[in-house]
């Protein structure tokens, strides 16, 4: 009998890979916070340009930081901060990321180290399930800097601020743009989960071990058992 043989299986770092990118992308800007502007290079038009006035990654997201794309901006926002009495510089957190945080890390791990089997893909699943619901719930229910730009308008009540409301004259100049990591990170996680669900199975993980060694020799036949007369005799 000839031993059983393991053959390598590149499909079984499919879903691995894609979390160690999602995990890469968390780090880079998920969403953007543009200020409407005259256009700079034509100061008598009336054309409307939008300026990057802070950015989020998806840790500073989950941890409610920010980053000013420019000091004057930084400068802007604490005159507004100043003038509506909301010290600090952070914006409410999303508590729902730090799941996809512990998902994509447990995932990485349980990737890497477990072998190919039913277990391996069914944890492989739920940290997927998880990450996807995580992300895609927040992006749903909206990032805190919209839901906080949606009730600073909400308090205009659709009327135009008055000239001496910063807060409100800025609210009615900005938006918010999800750049091209957030979305890459929804489809990454999403296609982790497909590739979860078809991880390789028991079979190849079976011959896993050293093959055991096999004698070559005459079969022998149970006691009282008639000879098989095909099976050649010893000497």
């Amino acid at each position: 009998m000839s031993p059983v043989t393991v053959t390598f299986n590149p499909f079984r770092w499919l879903t691995p890979a894609q979390l160690v990118a999602c995990a890469g992308l968390f780090f880079l800007p998920w969403v953007e916070v543009q200020c409407a502007a005259k256009d700079p290079t034509n100061p008598r038009s009336e054309k409307t340009v939008w300026a990057a006035f802070m950015h989020q990654s998806g840790w500073q997201v989950m941890t409610g930081e920010v980053d000013f794309s420019d000091s004057t901006f930084a400068q802007l926002a604490a005159e507004q901060r100043e003038a509506s009495n909301q010290p600090g510089e952070k914006l409410k957190g999303a508590p729902p990321l730090l799941f996809y945080c512990l998902a994509v890390a447990f995932g990485i791990g349980a990737g890497t180290v477990l072998p190919c089997g039913a277990v391996r893909g069914r944890v492989l699943t739920v940290c997927c399930t998880v990450a996807l619901l995580a992300v895609g719930g927040q992006v749903a229910t909206g990032l805190p800097v919209e839901t906080s730009l949606a009730e600073s308008r909400a308090k205009l009540g659709g009327k135009p601020p008055a000239k001496n409301d910063l807060d409100g004259l800025m609210t009615e100049r900005l938006r918010t743009k999800y750049k091209w990591p957030l979305y890459a990170t929804l489809v990454l996680v999403t296609t982790a989960l497909l590739t979860a669900l078809f991880e390789p199975g028991a079979p190849a993980s079976e011959g896993r071990g050293e093959p055991a060694d096999v004698a070559e020799g005459p079969t022998k036949e149970p006691d009282g058992a008639p000879p098989d007369p095909l099976t050649p005799s010893a000497p």
